[in-house]
């Protein structure tokens, strides 16, 4: 009996790099966020802290593609849908990325975003700010 093992380099397919997108509550006031972001996250109503922020979604690329993630990768994603409740649980904001139509909101465009990284590209983040006028908007609507 003849035993053979292969197998392929796991350093050249595991996540080189790191990023992730943030939700940040910049208001005075305590906000629910839900996020459906297909197969990469769900976020059910959690709690959203002045000051305080959430990863809505967090990926990385092959080490073997030798590329950086980018901004573009998020709203690429299909069918990202968050939402942003009142702490009494009234919908105060909503995006949705629709791919069909093409339609975009302020959410889903990188001059939106904060972007941060470590000194070497191995992690990128970018943080979206709530603020308070972004809730007054809503409350006008």
């Amino acid at each position: 009996m003849l035993f053979a093992m292969t197998s392929c380099d796991p350093a050249k397919y595991l996540d080189k790099y790191d990023s992730e997108w943030y939700v940040k509550n910049n208001t005075s006031k305590v906000l629910t966020i839900s996020a459906d972001v297909g197969l990469y996250r769900n976020i059910d109503h959690d709690i959203l802290f002045p000051g305080d922020s959430i990863s809505i979604i967090r990926f990385g690329k092959f080490s073997y593609l030798e590329e950086y993630p980018a901004f573009s990768d998020f709203p690429e994603c299909e069918n990202v849908h968050v939402e942003v409740y009142s702490e009494n649980g009234d919908l105060m904001l909503s995006w949705e990325n629709n791919t069909e139509t093409g339609k975009q909101s302020d959410f889903f465009k990188e001059e939106s975003w904060r972007y941060f990284h470590t000194e070497d590209f191995s992690r990128m983040w970018w943080v979206y700010d709530i603020n308070p006028e972004d809730l007054d908007a809503s409350m006008k609507e």
